[in-house]
């Protein structure tokens, strides 16, 4: 289990939230007129999907350390689902 030292990004904070409190309601969004409450857990289930989609159709590639973080080239691939 991570520890309170332990939380360096925003990722690390995330994922020790989703570890506490998986049912808990993470954030009520308002569909068809109605506030609807999503859980830590179906929150990390929808970051992972996005994650695994933006690594899938985009690569990214570092170039040099130039500037505070140095110098990233993204190339993205389009496709389309039928």
């Amino acid at each position: 289990m991570m520890k309170e030292r332990d939380l360096n990004t925003i990722i690390d904070l995330l994922e020790r939230s989703c570890g506490k409190f998986p049912e808990q309601v993470y954030l009520w969004e308002k569909r068809d007129g109605k506030y609807e409450p999503t859980s830590y857990a179906e929150t990390r289930a929808h970051v992972r999907d996005v994650a695994a989609g933006l690594m899938a159709g985009t690569a990214l590639a570092h170039h040099g350390r130039g500037g505070a973080c140095g110098s990233w080239k993204a190339s993205v691939s389009v496709c389309t689902v039928e």
